[in-house]
């Protein structure tokens, strides 16, 4: 008599799917007033959504990482009134270090953008984040989109959420600016934002 068939096993269940983590909250425009008390009403209405585009791309998810990008660029940027450095750009010419070695680079590629990125070598890096040609057209990189996408490939290019989440905002302020300019005016806006971005 032939023994019978064992049982098939038990199939193990299926672990439940996991819910997609929440995106970060947008910074809306009356948050973005009380970050920067300083910043003109209608720059707020025009780059609220530029600026929450390029936090979300570059991975600024947290309200830590926010208030430290939106601190530095206040800064960077004069409360956002402009995305053109105020000087000529002429002490720039012939530094080799920014890859302005070319006759006229120091004007033509002098701070632009949110967080005023500066020289030939960063304008050839940017070309290649975005695919804008940015070395024939510098002033392309004012145009609002433009401006904060630029800030997000320099905050990318220097690990800066990392170096926010565990180094603090004086480490992020050396790594803008090269140094402790405006470092209290940078800490009293990061404070600022941590105040209105931390949301109960």
């Amino acid at each position: 008599m032939a023994e019978p068939a064992p049982a098939e096993p038990a199939a193990a269940a299926e672990p439940a799917p996991q819910p997609p983590a929440p995106a970060p909250a947008a910074v809306t425009p009356d948050e973005l007033a009380r970050i920067v008390p300083g910043m003109p009403a209608e720059k707020i209405a025009e780059y609220v959504a530029p600026l929450n585009a390029a936090m979300e791309r570059g991975g600024i998810d947290n309200p830590v990482r926010q208030a430290a990008f939106i601190a530095q660029l206040a800064v960077e940027s004069d409360s956002f009134r402009t995305f053109e450095e105020y000087a000529s750009g002429r002490a720039y010419e012939g530094r080799a270090d920014l890859g302005n070695t070319q006759a006229g680079d120091g004007e033509r590629y002098k701070g632009r953008g949110a967080i005023q990125i500066t020289g030939r070598h960063n304008y050839e890096s940017l070309s290649q984040f975005t695919g804008i040609d940015f070395v024939a057209h510098p002033e392309l990189v004012e145009a609002p989109e433009n401006a904060f996408t630029t800030a997000v490939w320099y905050w990318q290019s220097r690990d800066l959420n990392q170096v926010a989440d565990s180094a603090g905002i004086v480490r992020v302020s050396e790594l803008v600016n090269g140094g402790h300019h405006a470092l209290e005016r940078r800490v009293a806006d990061f404070q600022r934002g941590l105040d209105v971005l931390i949301r109960p």
